[in-house]
């Protein structure tokens, strides 16, 4: 935590701010910018941007316990920024839900919000690639065992086993969610086998502990990016070297 307290502070005081301005809003993608827009909006990153192309992936990134979709803001600009350099074939949309107010929620509670957003905003489900941070992973991992079976799940410091942090927390709700080796979590680890896992792994995280916690056993080393760099649990969104694996792996078939 002393490691990455910069990051904290700075990271930690922009999301409140873009939180405080932004509100619980989704974002609407656009190809110069990124504005605020009060409606469900996804766009795909190649020309027109303003049209959903069903026949190419599907980017969801989902926010993790008490976040919200301006969490994704620098990701989603470095993607919309860099996504020209590849392939016109590598396209694909990008939505980023709003689960509500998740700081009380269970996993099955934001797994099945996330459905019905999908089904809200009449995304094909057929080919997802879904990317969960923190909470949001464990989201992606529920989701992909219940309801359908996504491309491919990319979770970022996301506790899969859960953290002993979460076990010292003053909320008896979050220690039973999101405790250490908790039943739910060790019973949904052993389900979610069927389908491709990529784990980025923070060294410095402080919320993740251990770090082990991070990734699946089944999930091949090649599937595993451990970061060392600076960024915290707050603000590794915020880090271009998570946006670049993030990029390589959703490029892949």
């Amino acid at each position: 935590m002393i490691i990455t307290s910069p990051s904290i502070i700075y990271h930690g005081l922009s999301h409140t701010y873009n939180r405080r301005i932004f509100g619980c809003s989704e974002i609407l993608l656009t190809a110069s910018d990124l504005i605020s827009n009060p409606v469900d909006i996804y766009y795909n990153t190649s020309p027109p941007f303003s049209s959903i192309d069903r026949k190419i992936k599907t980017l969801v990134l989902i926010h993790g316990h008490g976040g919200q979709p301006c969490d994704f803001d620098f990701i989603v600009r470095y993607l919309i920024i860099n996504n020209p350099k590849l392939p016109h074939e590598t396209s694909y949309n990008i939505y980023v839900p709003y689960l509500g107010d998740n700081t009380t929620t269970s996993i099955e509670d934001d797994s099945s919000t996330l459905h019905q957003r999908l089904q809200a905003q009449n995304i094909p489900l057929d080919n997802l690639i879904l990317v969960g941070l923190s909470k949001g992973g464990l989201a992606a991992s529920y989701f992909a065992s219940h309801f359908h079976t996504p491309l491919k799940v990319i979770t970022i410091s996301s506790p899969m086993f859960g953290t002993h942090v979460a076990d010292l927390h003053w909320d008896k709700n979050v220690s039973s969610v999101l405790g250490y080796m908790n039943s739910f979590l060790v019973d949904l680890s052993r389900k979610a086998t069927s389908f491709p896992f990529y784990h980025i792994v923070p060294t410095y995280d402080h919320i993740i502990a251990p770090l082990d916690s991070c990734f699946y056993p089944s999930t091949p080393p090649c599937n595993i990016y451990h970061y060392d760099g600076l960024h915290s649990h707050i603000g590794i969104t915020h880090s271009p070297d998570i946006c670049d694996k993030l990029l390589s792996w959703i490029s892949e078939p």
